[in-house]
């Protein structure tokens, strides 16, 4: 069964929407059929065409719809709202919170950075300008004579409403996802929320995730599509699945050390952490080489993704590779290429032990000694799986088409390693 529901006041807005989730198997309603027909759809959506009929009939179109294809196995419920404001929104996020009826908080923000609305204070801009001060206070159906979303939904709903601002949404996902809770407990059941950039996107979703609250979502796509994806991909990490993904990662930049946090905290995964001032040593290396390829071999028995960090991410004070190299009478570059190929040498015997069906490497260098050391003379390259980011099976050698994600280590955001592991897990 499909796993989110979209309902839209239009049509443009029912399509807008769930184009946005590209990458599931989606599609928009034309006819209100049975539900069951759509069951083999991760995503759908349709439209009420209800953004300019009197507001009791919206409310009462939105419920019915709502409760014709609410369903158990629904994950994300969308109340897809206007950009800029446009339309029976308070009725309507009324009627599917009624509908669904188990005392859930509309998560609401008409903002669309991408499409240059923002909402600052609780204030709607459009390319920097207050709504009110645009054309659409002029449209001749659904005129806007405040900028002001709270007084605008205010007007609609018989819910309470609260506002998450800018300056709480700075302070970071541990502290919104606190606040929501606990504005849900002191009664409110709409949060109309501020947004200026993809950032706040990500840590809204990812708070309003961890708050454990009940939720639908009301926006014209952004908070949606991202919510989708985390809680999708989360579900879909919970069904069984047999393929392995081993995760080589020699970069240490901060970027890395986010994407390592978040697939911990969001996916069952097997760590370990390697020590490079062993692998650098000619009296240890191979003893630390030993227990990377066995820790992670015994990993493999219990987690399908297993990942090789560098212990460096976690140490308050990294180790100082300039002072080794001068002490070592070496530079740099030779360390890095030497912490790799001991990697690489751990990386074959895993291999040979445990039967791998993808890679992925984060580092340039990183990947280069891998190859090598698998026999690997060039990289079939796939697809961009992400800016920076390519999909690709490996040419020659023992693992001839073996599947590959490669890339640089201050690529991407602190959901990439999320994406390429479920993506090598599920293609």
């Amino acid at each position: 069964m499909y796993k989110c529901l979209i309902i839209a006041d239009d049509l443009t807005g029912a399509n807008a929407s769930i184009s946005l989730l590209h990458h599931f198997n989606i599609t928009s309603l034309l006819q209100l059929n049975d539900k069951k027909l759509y069951s083999n759809y991760d995503a759908i959506s349709c439209s009420t065409e209800s953004r300019s009929i009197p507001s009791k009939d919206a409310y009462k179109i939105v419920f019915d719809v709502t409760k014709k294809y609410m369903d158990n196995d629904v994950l994300i419920y969308n109340k897809r709202i206007d950009s800029t404001m446009r339309g029976n929104i308070g009725a309507e996020v009324d009627a599917m919170l009624d509908a669904l009826g188990d005392d859930r908080m509309a998560i609401l923000s008409p903002a669309y950075p991408s499409a240059g609305r923002t909402v600052v204070g609780g204030y709607l801009l459009v390319n920097g300008v207050l709504v009110e001060e645009t054309e659409m206070a002029y449209d001749s159906k659904n005129p806007i004579r405040s900028s002001d979303i709270q007084k605008l939904v205010g007007q609609q709903t018989k819910r309470k409403i609260c506002l998450l601002d800018i300056n709480m949404i700075k302070k970071g996902t541990e502290y919104i996802s606190q606040y929501v809770k606990d504005k849900y407990n002191e009664g409110y059941r709409i949060m109309v929320c501020d947004m200026i950039n993809q950032d706040h996107v990500n840590s809204i979703c990812n708070a309003v995730i961890d708050s454990k609250i009940k939720f639908i979502v009301c926006d014209p796509s952004p908070l949606t599509a991202k919510i989708s994806e985390l809680l999708m991909s989360i579900s879909k990490s919970n069904v069984s699945n047999s393929r392995k993904v081993l995760c080589a990662i020699g970069s240490i930049s901060h970027t890395t050390a986010l994407q390592v946090k978040t697939i911990c905290q969001y996916r069952n995964v097997g760590l370990v952490r390697f020590r490079p001032e062993n692998l650098i040593d000619s009296s240890l290396c191979d003893d630390e080489i030993d227990n990377i390829s066995k820790e992670i071999i015994s990993k493999f028995d219990e987690f399908n993704t297993c990942i090789i960090v560098s212990e460096n991410l976690y140490r308050d004070k990294p180790l100082d590779f300039d002072e080794i190299a001068l002490i070592s009478k070496t530079d740099i570059e030779y360390l890095s290429n030497l912490i790799n190929e001991k990697l690489s040498l751990a990386i074959e015997k895993i291999l040979k032990a445990v039967k791998v069906d993808a890679l992925y490497t984060s580092g340039g260098d990183t990947t280069i000694k891998i190859c090598s050391k698998l026999n690997s003379y060039s990289l079939d390259i796939r697809h961009s799986v992400l800016p920076l980011v390519v999909y690709a099976k490996l040419n020659g050698g023992e693992y001839q088409g073996l599947d590959l994600i490669t890339k640089g280590g201050g690529a991407g955001d602190s959901e990439t390693l999320i994406k390429c592991v479920d993506f090598l897990t599920y293609r």
